[in-house]
C-alpha cells in the first residue's frame, strides 16, 4: 500500500481535524475583521480619490488569506495527499478570490 492512499492513525486525523478548525476559526475571524474595520473611513480618515488597486487593497488581502485558509485547510485535512494539496491550492485560490472581491465590496473600498 502507497503512503498516499494509507488511513492516518485516529491520534494523527484527530490532529489534523483540530487543526482544520482552528483555521477556519481563524479565517473567518479575519474577513470579519476585514469587513468591519476595511473602510478607509473607519477611524476617521479619509478615502482617497482614486480606489486602491486591487492587491494593493488590504481589505481584499485580509479578506481573501482568510477565505484561504477557512477553505484550504479543512479540504486538505479531510483526506491528506499529494492530490489533495493541488485541489486544497485550487479550492483555496478561487474562495480567496470571492471572498476577498465581497468583502472589498462590503466595505467600501
Amino acid at each position: 500500500m502507497s503512503p498516499e492512499m494509507s488511513v492516518p492513525r485516529p491520534a494523527v486525523r484527530a490532529l489534523l481535524l483540530a487543526s482544520a478548525a482552528v483555521a477556519v476559526v481563524i479565517g473567518l475571524g479575519m474577513v470579519l475583521i476585514a469587513v468591519t474595520v476595511g473602510d478607509c473611513s473607519a477611524f476617521g480618515g479619509h478615502c482617497p480619490a482614486e480606489p486602491t488597486p486591487l492587491l494593493q487593497d488590504d481589505t481584499f488581502g485580509t479578506a481573501a488569506f482568510g477565505g484561504f485558509l477557512a477553505s484550504a485547510v479543512p479540504t486538505f485535512a479531510s483526506r491528506p495527499s499529494r492530490r489533495r494539496a493541488v485541489v486544497a491550492l485550487a479550492v483555496g485560490a478561487v474562495t480567496a478570490l470571492v471572498v476577498g472581491l465581497i468583502a472589498r465590496a462590503a466595505a467600501g473600498s
